[in-house]
């Protein structure tokens, strides 16, 4: 199909600006593994899909339009020649939509202080 092509086309552009730190990736806001990047008229999430019993990492890039109604949508599996791509594209833009590793940090700086931890103590 020419749109899912499209889609692949576009997952590998977008992977190679999230690589470049020239996506301003978001976390979605009803979906703790999605994010989502908007463009004036249209924008891409990218969720990881969790299935209960799986054994692979599966994800979904979807194209919405300007309304933020889901208009296509590819699965990318482990098996797929671009998942890797996909993956590490993922990875990147989950930890900076969501600043993970920020609030790993700051945890950990204060678990390996002396004393009581926690604001106001």
């Amino acid at each position: 199909m020419i749109l899912e092509e499209k889609l692949r086309e576009i997952a590998m552009k977008l992977a190679e600006k999230t690589r470049s730190r020239q996506v301003a990736w978001l976390p979605h806001e009803e979906n703790e593994r999605t994010v989502v990047v908007a463009f004036p008229h249209s924008g891409i999430r990218l969720s990881r899909v969790v299935e209960k019993f799986a054994a692979t990492d599966t994800f979904k890039l979807t194209l919405t339009n300007d309304e933020g109604i889901p208009v296509a949508s590819i699965l990318i599996e482990e098996s797929d020649s671009d998942w890797g791509i996909i993956n590490q594209m993922y990875n990147t833009a989950f930890r900076e939509a969501t600043r993970w590793d920020a609030a790993v940090e700051d945890v950990e700086a204060a678990l390996n202080v002396a004393g009581l931890v926690g604001i106001d103590v």
